[in-house]
């Protein structure tokens, strides 16, 4: 996809809110598979370097109105092979928020 695809990461670490920014510029063309890795400087942004990998966090999508998209992933796979994101419709920005299966595990 290139140059259509545009994404950021956002964290406050005094409510340690955790956000994966993805938009797809494309006027007309879904992304489809698109995966996002991230690296270990990333996962130290985010204050999640000292995580077990094999936590399984949760990204939901907090701009939809209705069925919001949601990504389960384990900590290992997003620095492997990257949180996988199915579709992105054209024009279209996801707020994803991280969330851990398991309270606590990310406070």
């Amino acid at each position: 996809s290139g140059h259509w695809l545009y994404s950021f990461l956002r964290f406050d670490p005094r409510i340690r809110q955790r956000f994966l920014a993805v938009v797809n510029l494309n006027p007309s063309a879904t992304l489809k598979d698109v995966r996002v890795i991230l690296d270990e400087e990333a996962l130290a942004f985010l204050d999640l370097a000292s995580i077990d990998p094999t936590t399984s966090l949760v990204l939901t999508d907090r701009l939809a109105a209705r069925e919001p998209l949601t990504a389960t992933f384990l900590l290992r796979e997003a620095s492997d092979s990257g949180i996988r994101i199915e579709d992105i419709p054209p024009l279209t920005p996801l707020y994803l928020e991280f969330n851990a299966e398991s309270p606590g595990t990310l406070a």
